[in-house]
């Protein structure tokens, strides 16, 4: 009985102290205004990144009501520094889509002789997407194509991008299939998901619309895949299981979780169909399911 009482006692004992140990350290902080800062008004998305060339460490975040984009310099966590910033110019014309900007994420072109890193910018006011070079981020950032839904293909489908909020980027290199980068959008206001292929932003930067899924009985895709949980589509990701490549998007409105396959560069579809089969849709889970009730406001 002591040894059985004694187990049960250190186990939870531990864990306590297991979790005492990770306790985060302030190391320094910057806000808008102070310190060489402008264009942190608003700040939102962020991500970080290390620069193949120099192995430095730097991050890019965003300044929404600034309509800007900011490098800092994470060389030194103690004393953080802004390298470059970009911002929106509305007198020349669409040249660049930072009106703003909620969300960035960062890639790498190896599909070609020269080797790059880029950004891709979430633009929720302009309703698209901006790709920056940031390859040498002391020296600048060079913007390096951009898509936006006043962009829809002429005669083509509609480009589902009202409220863009978030994307993420995949690396596709399936046998038989268009090998390279590609990026799945969220359109808030759209119901929305978007994909693109990112092409080889170094040359022509051409960003080509692939495809888009929208929520919502009038949507084509509802006699096609059935109830998707998409309304009001916020964060995005990617994660690869096996051979095949999936995107999980959070969806606000519906408090769910929707699973997209999108292994096929040519178009994606629902975790759990195939493609026009009409089979059920079971690539969701919301709020109302069972062991999913903490999803409220996903």
């Amino acid at each position: 009985m002591l040894t059985i009482l004694a187990t049960v006692l250190v186990i939870p004992i531990g864990y306590v102290s297991a979790g005492l140990i990770i306790d985060p350290v302030p190391m320094s902080e910057e806000t808008d205004g102070l310190n060489g800062f402008t264009t942190l008004d608003g700040a939102d998305g962020i991500v970080s990144f290390t620069n193949s060339s120099t192995s430095k460490s730097y991050a890019l975040v965003t300044g929404f009501d600034d309509d800007a984009i900011t490098v800092l310099d994470l060389t030194n966590p103690s004393s953080i520094g802004a390298t470059q910033t970009q911002t929106d110019d509305p007198n020349v014309g669409r040249s660049k889509m930072l009106n703003g900007p909620s969300n960035v994420v960062t890639f790498e072109n190896d599909t070609t002789s020269t080797f790059h890193q880029y950004a891709l910018v979430v633009s929720h006011i302009d309703d698209g997407i901006q790709i920056f070079d940031i390859r040498d981020p002391e020296s600048g950032l060079y913007p390096s194509g951009n898509f936006s839904a006043a962009g829809d293909l002429v005669g083509g489908p509609r480009v589902a991008l009202d409220g863009a909020f978030d994307a993420a980027t995949w690396h596709n290199t399936t046998t038989g299939e268009r090998e390279g980068h590609y990026a799945i959008v969220t359109a808030f206001l759209d119901d929305a998901v978007t994909t693109f292929d990112l092409g080889a932003p170094e040359v022509g930067n051409k960003i080509f619309f692939v495809m888009n899924v929208t929520d919502g009985e009038n949507s084509k895709h509802w006699d096609q895949f059935g109830r998707l949980v998409m309304d009001g589509p916020l964060g995005v990701d990617t994660f690869v299981d096996g051979t095949r490549t999936y995107a999980i998007v959070a969806a606000n409105i519906d408090d769910g979780v929707q699973v997209f396959d999108v292994t096929d560069s040519t178009g994606f579809f629902p975790a759990g169909t195939t493609a026009g089969d009409g089979a059920a849709n079971t690539g969701n889970a919301t709020k109302a399911a069972t062991g999913f009730e903490l999803l409220d406001g996903a």
